[in-house]
């Protein structure tokens, strides 16, 4: 899931210099959601570092790996509204036209 993830940052930030933590930041969560069917109960068990021992106990198990992702993107958002760190590829000047050739090179 992370190499994904890597590569996706990587790509994305040779051909069009995005910062590495920028790209992770925009790439991160669709990461894990994509992988979520085959990695459901690694996702899951990151909810409790990630969201805490009550959010963890009070979420039934078999839903905790969408929880995970819920998090991950509220604290996305929040790093977003504390210091404007790009959520999306277009927000950080991403060209569209330019989405295969990062998929290819990634």
């Amino acid at each position: 899931m992370v190499g994904m993830v890597h590569a996706l940052g990587h790509a994305t930030g040779a051909l069009c210099r995005i910062h590495h933590g920028t790209a992770m930041n925009i790439f991160h969560p669709h990461g894990v959601a994509y992988n979520l069917e085959r990695r459901r109960q690694a996702i899951g068990k990151l909810l409790l570092p990630l969201g805490g021992r009550s959010v963890y106990a009070q979420t039934p198990s078999a839903v905790r790996a969408e929880k995970t992702i819920e998090v991950l993107r509220r604290f996305q958002a929040r790093i977003h509204a504390l210091s404007g760190l790009p959520t999306r590829l277009r927000d950080a000047d991403v060209p569209l036209d330019m989405l295969e050739t990062i998929a290819k090179e990634a």
